[in-house]
């Protein structure tokens, strides 16, 4: 399956320099659309899991919805990484492990 391949080449990309694996998948839920304000809006759909390097299994796992607004397309795409995305993910692993 496509975690096994994930913990392979991930392993051998790596070797034992990595303790913990984080990947995940984005999707739109609402497209990239300007509000009656001009600022460029989006809603996405994000899931996450945590792996352990040494065993290769999920120790942490969940999914969330983030929607963010900004002048611009790249603003908004930075905007939801860095305030929306990161946070929720580095609470869950800081106080999920």
């Amino acid at each position: 399956n496509d975690t096994n391949k994930l913990y392979t080449n991930s392993k051998k990309l790596f070797k034992n320099t990595v303790n913990y694996l984080i990947y995940g998948k984005v999707n739109y839920s609402n497209p990239l659309t300007t509000n009656d304000s001009g600022l460029k809006t989006t809603t996405w759909e994000i899931s996450y899991n945590v792996m352990d390097m040494e065993t290769g299994k999920n120790v942490l796992f969940g999914s969330f919805s983030a929607t963010a607004e900004a002048t611009d397309q790249w603003k908004l795409y930075d905007t939801i990484r860095r305030e929306k995305i990161a946070p929720v993910i580095t609470d869950a692993i800081y106080y999920g492990l």
